[in-house]
């Protein structure tokens, strides 16, 4: 025989937080056709505390520039640098990979949870330009025509989040300053309305310490046309001149 109940009793199974009932009773219950479900505690909602910090993504990255003349004969020990320093990018110039052995070599540059993009010289022995990065940082390469004056490899890189277009610069010696002006003032103009935060690094050979030359001041007349100032104050080079630019 069932138990019977009374209204109150019954209407107090639907309140809006029921306490908890006994097992043998909610199997009478639910027996009876009163009752479908087992009341429950309702959970207690979690309120928002505001004093807790907000996430606040960093908007620093460390980025270093190598003049490697041959990482061929430096493999190990540019492995070492790279583990131990642990930069986010490392802009090489002067590389002397080829387009045969290039990517073998230089991915042996990279330790773990790093990779690598590179621009070798095609004709003749030297030069070469490369990027070697964390690989939680997204890389996408333009391409561009051959330039008569200096190499290049020119990267966009999304470091979250911020975007960085990257120039990687090596112009030899023996090149002519005229031409390297004109094609490197041609290479701003193509790309001086990215929206990407732009970043020129590499070595240009051309001393800009002190008094620079004409030639260095055309440069840095020409980029700062296009918005852009030199970051490197102090010396780069042995014999105490800035050779290697940031922009």
């Amino acid at each position: 025989m069932l138990r019977q109940y009374s209204r109150e009793e019954l209407m107090s199974f639907n309140r809006p937080a029921p306490p908890s009932i006994p097992q043998s009773r909610f199997i009478r219950l639910r027996l009876s056709g009163l009752c479908l479900f087992r009341p429950t505690k309702r959970p207690k909602k979690r309120r928002h505390r505001t004093d807790q910090k907000q996430y606040q993504p960093s908007l620093t990255a460390k980025l270093c520039l190598l003049n490697a003349r041959s990482i061929v004969n430096k493999i190990e020990a540019l492995n070492e640098l790279v583990s131990d320093a642990r930069p986010d990018i490392l802009a090489i110039t002067e590389t002397w990979l080829t387009p045969t052995n290039g990517d073998h070599e230089l991915a042996a540059c990279c330790p773990s949870g790093f990779s690598a993009v590179h621009q070798p010289r095609a004709s003749r022995r030297g030069g070469g330009v490369a990027v070697i990065f964390k690989s939680t940082i997204s890389v996408r390469r333009h391409s561009h025509p051959t330039f008569n004056s200096f190499e290049l490899i020119d990267c966009s890189l999304s470091l979250r989040p911020i975007a960085i277009r990257l120039l990687v610069v090596y112009r030899p010696p023996a090149s002519s300053h005229s031409v390297f002006r004109d094609e490197f003032s041609s290479l701003l103009e193509q790309i001086a309305l990215t929206n990407e935060k732009l970043l020129i690094v590499g070595d240009f050979n051309l001393s800009i310490r002190d008094q620079p030359d004409d030639a260095a001041q055309r440069l840095l007349d020409s980029t700062e046309a296009f918005g852009l100032s030199q970051l490197v104050t102090s010396a780069t080079h042995e014999g105490g001149s800035i050779l290697d630019l940031k922009h």
